[in-house]
C-alpha cells in the first residue's frame, strides 16, 4: 500500500498573507498569535458557542462572525458579550473573522490581543466570504505530491501518464493525441525539449491557464500575479519558437488574457486593459503569432465560479487588438456564453 500523504501545516499567518487580497482581509487585533495553526480546512460560524453551547464545537476552524452573531452580541451588551467572547477564545480557536466590514467592538479587540488570537475584518458579505474561504482552505489543505508525468483526457476520464525521464511518456502522449484525445496538463512540457521529429502540419499551442495556485492573468492588478503570468507566457512562447523548425508555417500561441475575480466585479476595467497592454508589450514573440482568446463570463477554476471582467465584448476586443496590431482566437462557445449572459 502507498504511504499516506502528509497533512499540510497551515498557520494563520500563511492563510492571511496568501489570501488577504482575495478575501479582503485586514488584521484588527491579536497579531502576536499569527503563528497559531489551522488544523481543519474549513470555516465555522460560532453562534451556538456564543450562546454557551460548546459540545461538538469546531474549535480547529476559522471562526466567522456575520451579521446575525454581531447583532446577538450587541443584544447581550458589552459586559455579557465580553464573557461570551472570553469563553469562545478559551476554546483555543485559531482566529476570528468579522465579515460585512463590521467593526469589532473594543472589548473584543482587547480580548483578542490579551489571548493572542488574530482578529480580522473582511469587506465581503458573509455568505461570499464563507464560499471563498472554503475554496481557499480546501487548496491549502489539499494533499500534495509531485509526479513526473502528463495528464490526458480520455473519454472524459483523467489519465496520468507517469514514469521517469526517458521511458517514453511524451511519445505515448503524442500517440494518444494522434488518436483524438486531449492533453490536460504536462508538468515538464515547458522545461523539456520537443522529443518528436518533423511534422507536415502547422503548430498551434494553447498556453497554460494557471501556474502554481494562481490563474494566468496578464491583466492582474496584483503585480506579482501579472509578472508571474507574463513569465510563464514567455516560457511558452520560447518553447514554441524552438519547436517551430519541426513544423510548417508561422507557429501560433493562444493565450487567455485574464481579468478574473472570484467574488466581486472589478470596477476599474480600464486598468485591466492597461495592464494587458503592458504585459503584451513586455513579451518577446518575434517569429510567433500571438492570439488572445475571447473569454466566457463565468468560468470555473479551482472548484469555484469566477467572474470575467475583460475581453468578452466584441467592440472592446476589436479596439484592443487593432491598436496592438494583433489577431485573436475566437472561441465560439465562449462567445455564446457571453451573449447569453449579456442578453444580446
Amino acid at each position: 500500500m502507498s504511504e499516506p500523504l502528509p497533512q499540510p501545516i497551515v498557520s494563520v499567518e500563511r492563510f492571511y498573507l496568501n489570501h488577504a487580497e482575495r478575501l479582503q482581509l485586514s488584521l484588527v487585533a491579536g497579531g502576536a498569535g499569527l503563528g497559531r495553526k489551522l488544523e481543519e480546512g474549513s470555516v465555522h460560524r460560532p453562534g451556538l458557542g456564543l450562546a454557551g453551547f460548546f459540545e461538538y464545537f469546531a474549535n480547529k476552524r476559522v471562526q466567522v462572525i456575520g451579521g446575525a452573531e454581531q447583532r446577538y452580541l450587541k443584544h447581550l451588551g458589552p459586559t455579557e458579550g465580553a464573557k461570551r467572547i472570553a469563553a469562545l477564545l478559551n476554546e483555543k480557536i485559531p482566529c476570528l473573522v468579522f465579515t460585512r466590514n463590521l467593526n469589532p467592538p473594543a472589548y473584543i479587540r482587547e480580548a483578542c490581543d490579551k489571548a493572542n488570537v488574530p482578529l480580522f475584518r473582511s469587506k465581503m458579505l458573509t455568505l461570499r466570504f464563507l464560499n471563498a474561504a472554503t475554496i481557499t482552505l480546501e487548496f491549502e489543505f489539499a494533499p500534495q505530491v509531485s509526479e513526473h508525468g502528463s495528464m490526458m483526457d480520455i473519454l472524459g476520464i483523467g489519465v496520468l501518464v507517469r514514469g521517469e525521464s526517458g521511458v517514453g511518456k511524451s511519445e505515448s502522449v503524442l500517440a494518444l493525441l494522434e488518436r483524438g484525445y486531449s492533453l490536460v496538463s504536462d508538468d515538464q512540457d515547458l522545461d523539456e525539449p520537443y522529443p518528436g521529429g518533423d511534422m507536415p502540419i502547422k503548430l498551434v499551442v494553447h498556453a497554460p491557464e494557471f501556474w502554481d495556485r494562481f490563474l494566468v492573468d496578464l491583466c492582474a492588478l496584483d503585480e506579482r500575479q501579472r509578472t508571474g503570468s507574463r513569465q510563464l507566457m514567455q516560457k511558452t512562447i520560447d518553447l514554441t519558437r524552438a519547436m517551430a523548425r519541426h513544423f510548417q508555417g508561422t507557429p501560433k500561441v493562444i493565450i487567455h488574457p485574464g481579468g478574473m475575480s472570484l467574488d466581486h466585479p472589478i470596477a476599474d476595467r480600464q486598468a485591466l486593459y492597461d495592464n494587458l497592454r503592458r504585459s503584451v508589450e513586455e513579451l518577446d514573440f518575434a517569429g510567433v503569432e500571438l492570439l488572445l482568446e475571447n473569454l466566457p463570463p463565468h468560468p470555473w477554476y479551482f472548484g469555484g465560479q469566477w467572474l470575467t471582467n475583460a475581453f468578452m465584448d466584441a467592440y472592446e476586443i476589436r479596439d484592443f487588438i487593432t491598436a496592438m496590431g494583433l489577431n485573436m482566437c475566437f472561441d465560439t462557445s465562449h462567445s455564446k456564453l457571453y451573449c447569453n449572459w449579456a442578453h444580446i
